[in-house]
């Protein structure tokens, strides 16, 4: 018997698989490189846009829960009123309410289309009259359009306000999201009627 047949080689360390210690080629490092890459731009590219998508839903919500009620405070007060004169950008209505007495018995909502100052593109309520200097109450910020369509008891359009026994209101409000394209949200009022009229 020969002696040298029978000689075993002991593994690099007892418990331990060896394994091949050869590398990734330079090709196979390239391909994952690019394949990571893409799987992590998809990922930030749909993290994005659910940020985007989460405040424009909030902005739609902030629009709306702002012409909600605003069109609220208006329809209570027309519902009260004697007498309205409207303008392109605002509605005065007389006898609206007790609440506005002291103000000779008017109040005045009223779109700010100016590029400046504290009410610039807001649409607000001031007791009083629209030359008055009364404090003003902001309904709706970033409003871009207010439009006021006077009717008749017989549903055709007004063409004065003595003859006006309902009012339609349209709102539109536009604001941004973090630089991407602009949130435009507009709500068309119901009729509101001038009860004591």
């Amino acid at each position: 018997m020969n002696p040298s047949a029978f000689h075993v080689t002991p593994s690099a360390s007892p418990g331990r698989a060896c394994f091949n210690r050869q590398g990734m080629s330079l090709v196979e490092l390239m391909i994952a490189v690019t394949i990571s890459g893409i799987v992590t731009v998809a990922v930030l590219s749909s993290y994005l846009f659910i940020v985007r998508s989460t405040l424009a839903v909030g902005n739609y919500q902030s629009m709306d829960a702002q012409m909600r009620g605003a069109l609220d405070l208006l329809s209570a007060d027309v519902r009260t009123a004697t007498a309205l004169s409207t303008t392109a950008t605002s509605i005065t209505l007389s006898n609206a309410s007790p609440d506005y007495a002291a103000y000779g018995g008017c109040v005045t909502y009223a779109f700010d289309n100016s590029a400046t100052g504290s009410t610039s593109n807001c649409f607000y309520r001031m007791p009083g009259n629209p030359s008055d200097s009364n404090p003003k109450l902001i309904l709706a910020r970033n409003v871009s359009a207010l439009d006021i369509s006077r009717i008749t008891a017989l549903g055709t359009e007004s063409a004065s306000d003595a003859n006006t026994k309902k009012l339609r209101v349209t709102l539109t409000l536009s604001s941004t999201v973090q630089g991407s394209s602009t949130n435009t949200e507009s709500t068309i009022s119901a009729l509101f009627i001038l009860r004591n009229r």
